[in-house]
């Protein structure tokens, strides 16, 4: 599998920017504000062969927020003051897009002295990382702004009893010409991701199935860029645009950026994760399911030439997978760094699972979803229950010997009890899709109960069977669910 990394470049560039220069440095004590030009051009990191860059100092919040599911996570709610300034005036411009001059942003802050510093270069330096933040958290927080590629200022400072302060701030944009030749080319791109993204087709009900749909969908789409390390490379293969735009060319981070985007769509809580992966720099995300815990999920590696596998789908620190080899677990392959500039800023990342979500895949029948939560895994009608349930990939030669398993049942009331070496056990209860009556059939006896069960008003009272006939999963039997499962008998709808 190939991996690229990240780097700094940074140019020295003359500006023509409306702005006063009046004596570089000279400064007033009565506070009068003298302006400056950063005279530098910072380049986003795009992911260089074998360059990670591993900050000093790793930012962390006074309070860390609850890791529940009761919201999106946002890199927003970390940053400082100024740096959500910053923030707020990029994503209020959409980054540039909308400015009354494409890409300059002027910066409104609340108060006239930020950033207090002992000196002119102390408070520059501080300008940088605050803007560093800023734009590290919004390109995180929404992908869609894709243009963000180099960026320098101008600001404006005072200075009054020794203390220089921080005045005004325009942040300006420069595109990656060799894919966005200029701001028209950049809006025509924006409006067909949006468009891609709220057309793309994401199946199923609870959300284990619309992550796997998710996963499975953008690795039949994307193939990794060929030529990502070469001058034939496609120039948006570092982008989400890459995975919605003809020839469908990608690199880890136009995998992890559609994927974030396509969750946001759903409302399924995901970042994405910059970081150290297997000997270079790495992208890939992080996902909240219903149990408040979040795990890891890398389809780039999944997504393999010949084959798609689930070794890093839902994951926990400790699982490991089988078709690299089964020796080294996520924890140890995916190290976040959280610094998409060379800069001593790092993203702060929620701590993931110890335990993988799911422990593993039925190997012929991966349609199979799990409620971890409800401890329950559910199977359509057709699908035998054995323990191939210990692949992880569709190819049972790759499955990793750190899984047992055990099977009690064959269908609806069944268990099914998976052991990883590094944990406890992790059991399900099986719900086969319409079997209300445990028959390891669904016919219309079933539809006969799911009926009566309607009309009555009367669910019944073991919980696997109310959960085989509550087909559309809204926690009642009712009529809908009849209609439902006369359907799914008909072999005109699926789960």
């Amino acid at each position: 599998m190939k991996f690229n990394s990240k780097k700094l470049l940074c140019i020295v560039m003359s500006l023509a920017l409306c702005l006063p220069l009046i004596g570089m440095y000279a400064y007033a004590d009565d506070g009068k504000i003298e302006y400056h030009d950063s005279g530098r051009l910072y380049t986003i990191n795009r992911f260089p062969e074998d360059e990670v860059y591993f900050p000093k100092k790793v930012i962390r919040p006074k309070v860390f927020l609850s890791n529940n599911n009761a919201g999106s996570y946002h890199f927003y709610d970390y940053l400082g003051s100024a740096e959500k300034a910053i923030y707020n005036s990029l994503k209020n411009t959409k980054a540039g897009l909308e400015s009354d001059t494409q890409g300059l942003v002027k910066v409104k802050f609340n108060s006239s002295r930020n950033l207090p510093s002992a000196s002119s270069a102390e408070l520059e330096n501080k300008i940088v990382y605050c803007v560093v933040a800023a734009i590290s958290a919004l390109l995180d927080d929404y992908p869609e702004y894709f243009w963000i590629f180099n960026f320098g200022f101008n600001y404006g400072s005072s200075v009054s009893e020794s203390t220089y302060y921080l005045s005004e701030l325009t942040v300006y944009l420069a595109l990656n010409e060799a894919a966005y030749p200029n701001w028209n080319t950049v809006n025509t791109y924006y409006q067909n991701l949006l468009n891609s993204v709220a057309s793309f087709e994401v199946h199923g009900n609870s959300r284990y199935a619309k992550v796997k749909s998710i996963h499975d969908s953008i690795a039949a789409q994307v193939t990794y860029d060929p030529d990502y390390d070469n001058s034939k490379a496609n120039p948006i293969a570092h982008e989400p645009t890459g995975v919605f735009t003809e020839p469908y060319y990608a690199v880890c981070e136009g995998y992890a950026e559609a994927c974030k985007l396509l969750c946001d769509r759903e409302n399924i809580p995901c970042i994405c994760v910059v970081g150290w992966g297997a000997g270079g720099a790495h992208k890939w995300n992080y996902v909240q399911m219903e149990d408040g815990k979040w795990y890891g999920l890398d389809i780039t590696w999944d997504d393999q030439d010949d084959h798609l596998m689930y070794d890093y789908f839902l994951v926990g620190k400790n699982s490991k997978n089988g078709f690299f080899g089964g020796t080294d677990s996520f924890g140890t392959d995916h190290i976040p760094t959280g610094a998409l500039y060379n800069i001593d800023f790092s993203l702060t990342y929620p701590e993931i699972s110890t335990l993988s979500y799911t422990a593993g895949l039925l190997n012929d029948h991966s349609t199979a979803t799990f409620s971890t939560p409800k401890g329950m895994m559910y199977i359509p009608k057709n699908t035998v229950l054995s323990e191939e349930f210990l692949a992880t990939s569709l190819n049972s030669e790759h499955t990793p010997d750190d899984h047992t398993v055990s099977v009690s049942g064959v269908t609806t009331g069944a268990e099914v009890s998976v052991m990883n070496v590094a944990s406890d056990p992790r059991s399900y209860k099986v719900v086969r899709w319409g079997d209300v009556d445990k028959s390891n059939s669904v016919d219309f006896t079933d539809f006969t109960l799911v009926t009566s069960a309607a009309q009555l008003k009367s669910n019944p009272d073991d919980e696997c069977s109310f959960a085989a006939g509550d087909l559309n999963e809204d926690g009642v039997i009712d009529g809908f669910d009849a209609i439902y499962l006369e359907l799914y008998l008909a072999d005109e709808v699926q789960k």
